[in-house]
């Protein structure tokens, strides 16, 4: 895969466009008085969303919002506690090919299963704590394994977890690295007709991210392909910006050792690669595959109350903003190319 700086076919700048937010269509909680207690965010930790909606996890209080797209409040799910149903301190969700919601309570080692209605359907025990996982079409859980020299696990058919088997002719060490080095992986379905195609994302430093295309044998149960596929070489360049910007800032202990991570969160949606940069309060999507492979869209929002933006999203003509307390959902407007130049 070699370092993940290969240069692209074509013009460095081929495809890109940018886009600004127009009106807020929406935000929640509407207002510190119009919600229940139940019904506001405690400290909001993650985000997915789809055509069907909003799902916000609220890690602080231990539950998930559901929302539509304008903000408003559909259906909450799970509670604080260790019996079933209940989360401890949950990480990360991610909405199944069938509308289901799972979670991951790294502190309890399970992973729920949610309704969309939210009724509480299941849960599986884990045999060390999922931070990330995705679930394909196939319906059973993938996560990057932490477990000896495994690359990926996913759940069997009774609930326990099988490590599928690495063939070195086939996945590199690189893309397998050690144990530790997987705690930087994301693991996202690529396309929801291609349910054994799945996109693996390291998010590890400014120097060090890259994503390959993994396809799973049918089954789900090995691993049968790996192809790294490349990302604009503007990307690296702009995130050693930002990490000189930053080093430049603070103070020269603050700044030393491998502790940068480039983007704050990844995400796939409808085939795109949405990046949210870390030092910034851009969003940036990659096609993938992407032909010209440098194209790039990128959403570019104004203002300081980006600052505090934990997360973000585009789903149809909207961008979902995610704060710690609060989402906000903005249209829109149309591709300005004059407001980005990528460094």
């Amino acid at each position: 895969p070699g370092s993940g700086r290969e240069a692209p076919s074509g013009s460095e700048a081929a495809g890109y466009r940018v886009s600004v937010p127009g009106a807020l269509l929406g935000r929640f909680p509407p207002g510190p008085t119009d919600v229940r207690g139940d019904t506001l965010i405690e400290g909001a930790f993650g985000l997915a969303v789809s055509n069907a909606g909003i799902f916000v996890l609220d890690a602080m209080g231990a539950r998930i919002h559901r929302l539509d797209l304008e903000a408003r409040h559909v259906a909450s799910m799970g509670r604080r506690g260790e019996g079933p149903g209940e989360l401890v301190s949950p990480i990360s969700m991610q909405i199944g090919p069938d509308g289901d919601v799972w979670v991951s309570d790294p502190r309890s080692g399970r992973l729920s299963r949610f309704g969309a209605d939210g009724r509480h359907k299941d849960e599986r025990v884990m045999p060390y704590p999922v931070v990330n996982f995705v679930i394909p079409g196939t319906g059973r859980p993938v996560f990057p394994s932490l477990s000896g020299n495994s690359l990926l696990a996913t759940l069997g058919p009774a609930g326990r977890a099988i490590e599928l088997p690495v063939d070195r002719a086939v996945v590199p060490e690189r893309v397998s690295g050690g144990p530790g080095d997987r705690l930087s992986f994301r693991v996202f379905d690529l396309l929801r007709s291609t349910p054994d195609t799945l996109l693996l994302f390291r998010n590890k430093h400014a120097t060090d991210f890259q994503a390959w295309r993994i396809a799973l044998a049918p089954g789900g149960d090995s691993i049968r392909d790996v192809i790294p596929l490349p990302l604009p070489r503007w990307l690296y360049t702009m995130t050693e910006q930002e990490v000189e910007r930053f080093r430049s800032s603070v103070s020269e202990t603050l700044t030393q050792g491998d502790f940068f991570v480039p983007f704050k969160s990844a995400r796939v949606v409808d085939g795109i690669l949405w990046l949210a940069p870390a030092a910034s309060g851009r969003v940036i999507a990659v096609s993938i595959p992407a032909p010209p492979a440098d194209s790039a869209e990128v959403v570019l929002p104004e203002g300081g109350e980006y600052e505090g933006m934990i997360d973000a999203a585009v789903v149809k003509d909207r961008l979902v903003a995610l704060y710690s307390t609060e989402v906000r959902v903005y249209q829109l407007e149309a591709a300005s190319a004059d407001r980005f130049t990528p460094p």
